[in-house]
């Protein structure tokens, strides 16, 4: 059985970084980098997060050019891992204003800042992965998805006390299972996707877009996210009402097939959809 050192260098390694645990006197870490290069004979890392295990939980140090880094506290593993890529993959000049921006009025010699809610300095839209575990992360995935099943449930001739995925309660999104991508922009959650790994498929179990922002491509990055994700030959299925056209245009756009039609306890035609030979358009 891998430890938590081991699970989070064996996670991070599968995304394509470098990582090695290191024992330092802050306690046992693990050293994650985009990789190595070689500066005038000398290997050195390309970029540094430093995670530290703390008996129960990661924190997490992102030194910068300054002495002192950025800290974020009491993350699970999951969150570590992702949390030290999406640090590496920012641009580093944004990481230094948003640190150096942190830095004004506060006193004395303190360098280094924590933020609660995640990473502040991606200027333009980005995804990434997304746990339940932070309060303002839910809240935003259910407001988006509830606005968006809002819109479908009326563009399919269904009143919303019969739409099964607008009976979903904050504190049940809370509660999944199911492993996250969203959309972001301008600090924001405005798409989400969620899929769940059986022994047989990988499941979409949401796609869903903030209405004010559909017609821009995000259900459709969302998806070729998923995809890129994917390892050669996996199957992804998905099912939707019959009478959403948009949703069905977009899946067959990327391979889907029709397997089968059925009726929901509710009475909506659904139609599910499945392909083991996914490509991005």
């Amino acid at each position: 059985m891998m430890n938590v050192h081991e699970e989070a260098i064996e996670h991070l390694n599968s995304r394509g970084f470098w990582a090695k645990r290191r024992d330092w006197a802050p306690g046992a870490t693990v050293i994650v980098s985009r990789g190595t290069r070689d500066i005038g004979g000398v290997e050195e890392l390309d970029g540094m997060i430093i995670l530290i295990w703390r008996k129960t939980h990661w924190d997490l140090q992102a030194p910068l050019s300054t002495p002192g880094g950025v800290i974020e506290r009491r993350l699970s593993t999951g969150q570590a891992c992702d949390r030290a890529i999406d640090y590496l993959q920012a641009p580093q000049d944004q990481v230094h204003r948003a640190f150096k921006a942190a830095l004004r009025g506060v006193e004395g010699p303190t360098l280094e800042y924590w933020y609660p809610e995640g990473l502040p300095f991606h200027d333009g839209p980005y995804i990434t992965e997304a746990t339940m575990a932070g309060p303002s992360v839910a809240a935003q995935i259910h407001a988006v998805a509830q606005a968006a099943y809002a819109l479908e449930a009326d563009r399919i001739g269904v009143a919303c006390d019969d739409f099964p995925p607008l009976r979903e309660s904050l504190d049940e999104l809370r509660q999944s299972s199911d492993s996250f991508l969203v959309f972001c922009a301008a600090g924001s959650i405005i798409g989400a996707l969620s899929f769940d790994r059986t022994t047989n498929a990988v499941v979409i179990t949401r796609l869903v877009v903030s209405p004010s922002h559909l017609r821009q491509g995000i259900a459709k990055a969302l998806l070729a996210e998923l995809v890129r994700r994917l390892t050669p030959g996996e199957r992804l299925t998905v099912s939707t009402a019959q009478a959403n056209a948009p949703a069905l245009a977009l899946y067959r756009r990327f391979g889907f097939k029709t397997t089968r039609a059925s009726i929901s306890a509710e009475g909506i035609p659904l139609v599910h959809l499945a392909s083991s030979r996914v490509g991005s358009v």
